[in-house]
């Protein structure tokens, strides 16, 4: 029972994706860094736990990883000048081994 805990610990730290016009960048490999994914991850989740989950799930080599925490932007004034807040995220950068990549079609299915 220890490995279903263990496996369901590794997914609910990468909580999915980042697509953006940078991410597509850096899965090409077209910046000095070498190829690397961009994951949302847990706010709780440290580099050791995205390191070990992108190696169980995807079972690629790891050369490192970068977290970046990004703050919420503030809103419009709600009254008094006081402002609401979006929330902010939790996103970390790994850098892959030299030859590898992820499909995260095959692994989350897809058409």
């Amino acid at each position: 029972m220890k490995s279903v805990a263990a496996t369901e610990k590794y997914f609910g730290v990468l909580q999915g994706p980042v697509v953006t016009e940078k991410s597509n960048f850096l899965a090409e490999g077209e910046f000095k860094s070498g190829r690397s994914v961009m994951f949302k991850v847990a706010p709780w989740a440290t580099k050791k736990d995205v390191c070990r989950a992108v190696i169980k799930i995807f079972e690629v080599d790891v050369i490192d990883v970068r977290i970046l925490n990004r703050r919420g932007k503030k809103g419009r004034a709600v009254s008094r000048g006081k402002h609401a807040y979006h929330c902010g995220s939790r996103r970390a950068y790994v850098r892959l081994g030299e030859g590898q990549d992820i499909n995260f079609v095959s692994h989350f299915g897809g058409n």
